[in-house]
């Protein structure tokens, strides 16, 4: 009787942890990192500052959350002050504050509000540009 405990104790302890290490990592897991700051955007403006989060390889689709600090988190806060209106400082830090901002935006453009800046979200949010002109609007991503 106790043997036939342990074993079911020790399964109930196993069996979700071999269940985790089967499930696969989700999409977003496997874009790289954003570090740094959007340099140049194309196309009316080509040549303007672009306030999006880039990865090292130059690629807009990457990913950050609580906790990155770079220019890269700078870029997003720009973003949400400037595009959406949030309330929050440009310090490059990833904290609760831009964490919480970021989840509005989340809900208002329909993407999942997790607070974390991945693919999904950067497919719908506009960004901040400053145009060769010197005008600045908030610009999709193509």
């Amino acid at each position: 009787m106790r043997l036939r405990k342990m074993v079911i104790t020790a399964s109930a302890v196993i069996l979700p942890s071999l269940f985790l290490a089967v499930v696969p990592s989700s999409p977003a897991s496997a874009a790289p990192q954003c570090t740094k700051r959007g340099e140049t955007i194309a196309g009316d403006n080509a040549g303007g500052m672009l306030w999006a989060p880039v990865a090292a390889n130059g690629s807009t689709t990457c990913q950050m959350g609580s906790g990155s600090v770079s220019s890269a988190v700078g870029a997003l806060q720009h973003s949400l002050k400037y595009c959406y209106g949030k309330s929050i400082s440009e310090d490059n830090n990833f904290g609760p504050a831009t964490k919480s901002a970021l989840q509005s935006v989340q809900r208002q453009i329909g993407a999942d509000d997790d607070g974390v800046y991945g693919p999904e979200t950067r497919g719908k949010m506009v960004f901040s540009a400053v145009g060769t002109s010197r005008k600045t609007a908030c610009y999709e991503l193509p």
